[in-house]
């Protein structure tokens, strides 16, 4: 039996991560015989015994040991191909081709691969486990009867960390305009999380979100239509939530979303999805068959992603029982083939074992690193940050969905939130995750305005002279939304992450 080194395996603060560490902890306890770093001397990677593979769960303090130990790093990265690109190329460098680094979704190999030049240290992809025996369909009439949720004809949801980058904002400008296109029918949210600090990613307004919140609700008149759940008490009340929903909404703007629990326990328990096309979900939720994506774009002043297309599938979702039914279904059996425990701890393990045999028999040497690309220069319109924005836009882009978004006479415009006006030409958007200033015009003020509400692009350049090339540009700076009518998103089928995963590994 193989020895296996913990380092920074301690019970983690944020819930996902504890979650995904019990779960390794399950896996490689039925496996191999662990051993736990000795931080008497308050180093990370010392053992009392010498182990036969290293790995470091979080922080990756084995990366900074100045010699390599005598066996193989098992390094769990995260989200820290898009959070730490600058960092992990640094220290990157002190690996060799026998250690693996573990990533959760394809667009993070894609930054990987960018970092190295000849032969890369292994790369694992490994799906993370939802236990269908937890997460499962319930009649839906019964779950909201155990939730005493008042009664509606359609009820949509949001589960996650309640943050700007989270999207809760963007959930409920959602609902507001479902309310709308949807009377006399009725429409009511359940939304489940709790507001949290300790995010410290393009915070530029995590303080001041529940204000925020507060105040959106009002505006929104939607205060009455939402059921609250601060947190779910266990996996069997979070079920029964799922259950409640006719849909999940998910529209993340988390930069290093690289998994995603909450789209897979939805699907698990027979609720479509209706997502952010970014990250970890281009690899778990299938267009079209568990439910829509919503393409998603890098711009200058932030990720944007098509609501105006998400909005439509919504519409159709929900008042097509039978299609609904059908990705119900489909997402079931989705997360039963490709998220059951047995099958993500065995590619854990056969990570490993593999690092292992290939350092057993000689075949590892050091790796090398190729150049990062430089930062793109800044916009000037997001507010100022130690560490901002364009920080991030290139490993970003791997995650988003579109290289750029497209501008078509027929495709329907948004302002990308409401603006106000802060004197001078000046005007902020209203979003706290993208908070960007523009100095506008007042022929430009008075062409944005037309995009309070969707209009073509045809329409807007015929009743506003303005130019497709006027309009494009802000697109692109992030002014505006345009639906995406005839893109190819980067989407991910399942078979594709197996090939992958073996292709690296071998």
């Amino acid at each position: 039996m193989h020895r296996i080194g913990l380092a920074k395996f301690g019970k983690h603060f944020w819930q996902s991560l504890e979650r995904t560490r019990q779960f390794y902890r399950q896996a490689l306890m039925a496996r191999y015989e662990l051993l736990y770093a000795d931080r008497s001397n308050g180093h990370p990677c010392r053992f009392t015994s010498q182990p036969d593979a290293i790995l470091n769960y979080v922080r990756g303090s084995c990366l900074l040991l100045q010699k390599h130990p005598d066996c193989p790093l098992i390094v769990a990265l995260h989200g820290g191909p898009v959070v730490s690109q600058a960092v992990l190329h640094k220290h990157l460098r002190r690996l060799e081709t026998s250690d693996v680094l573990i990533v959760n979704c394809q667009s993070d190999l894609m930054i990987l691969r960018q970092l190295f030049e000849g032969e890369p240290p292994q790369f694992c992809l490994l799906p993370l486990p939802v236990d269908s025996q937890r997460f499962h369909p319930i009649d839906p009439v019964r779950c909201r009867t155990a939730l005493n949720l008042e009664p509606a004809d359609y009820v949509v949801g949001f589960v996650g960390r309640l943050l700007p980058q989270k999207n809760l904002h963007g959930f409920l400008r959602l609902l507001a305009e479902l309310k709308k296109r949807l009377a006399p029918a009725t429409v009511r949210a359940v939304v489940v999380g709790s507001y949290r600090q300790d995010y410290p990613i393009l915070d530029y307004a995590i303080r001041s979100y529940p204000h925020f919140i507060r105040e959106l609700l009002l505006e929104l008149d939607v205060i009455n239509d939402i059921a609250y759940f601060p947190v779910a008490d266990s996996d069997e009340q979070l079920a029964l939530l799922y259950g409640a929903m006719d849909l999940l909404i998910h529209p993340t703007n988390t930069i290093d979303e690289n998994f995603g629990y909450v789209p897979v326990e939805a699907m698990a328990c027979g609720t479509p999805v209706v997502g952010s096309a970014y990250g970890g979900l281009k690899d778990t939720v299938i267009p079209g068959e568990t439910g829509y994506l919503m393409p998603t774009w890098v711009t200058d002043s932030g990720m944007r992603l098509d609501l105006i297309q998400g909005l439509d599938q919504i519409v159709s979702l929900l008042t097509d029982p039978p299609l609904r039914d059908k990705m119900a279904k489909a997402g079931v059996q989705r997360v039963k083939a490709n998220y059951s425990y047995q099958r993500c701890a065995d590619i854990l393990c056969s990570a490993i074992d593999t690092a292992i045999e290939k350092k057993r028999v000689g075949q590892s040497r050091s790796v090398q690193m190729a150049p990062l690309p430089p930062y793109p220069e800044s916009a000037g319109l997001l507010p100022s940050l130690e560490t901002p924005w364009e920080h991030y836009v290139n490993p970003v882009r791997h995650y988003a969905s579109l290289t750029e978004p497209t501008v078509q006479a027929d495709s329907r415009l948004l302002l990308a939130a409401p603006l106000r006006d802060e004197g001078d030409g000046a005007y902020r958007l209203v979003d706290p995750a993208w908070p960007a200033k523009f100095h506008l015009t007042p022929a430009e003020v008075e062409l944005v305005r037309q995009c309070q509400g969707e209009i073509s692009v045809a329409e807007l350049e015929r009743t506003q002279h303005a130019s497709r090339q006027q309009i494009t540009n802000f697109v692109k700076r992030g002014l505006l939304i345009c639906e995406q009518k005839e893109s190819a998103p980067k989407y991910y089928e399942a078979h594709d992450a197996e090939t992958l995963y073996h292709h690296t590994l071998v």
